[in-house]
């Protein structure tokens, strides 16, 4: 169970990465959909950590953001 919470979090966590990510740069979540080839409704369940994306929607979004180094997105804040 505890697992479980960890796993949540660190979505948690990541969708805020993502979301802070994508405002710095004045994109909207239908822009991000549109960019990644995907849906608004997705682009918030991922931002909320409702969601656990693949390793190809990983890599579009941080194309897409123009994340350059993956592990900014999985490391825990305060780390």
């Amino acid at each position: 169970m505890k697992d479980l919470e960890s796993n949540n979090k660190n979505l948690e966590i990541f969708g805020k990465k993502i979301r802070s990510t994508r405002l710095s740069l004045g994109m909207t979540q239908e822009e991000l959909a549109l960019r990644i080839q995907s849906s608004r409704s997705f682009i918030s369940s991922l931002e909320l950590g409702k969601t656990n994306p693949s390793l190809l929607t990983l890599i579009k979004v941080c194309h897409a953001l123009s994340i350059q180094d993956i592990n900014f997105l999985l490391e825990n804040e305060g780390q």
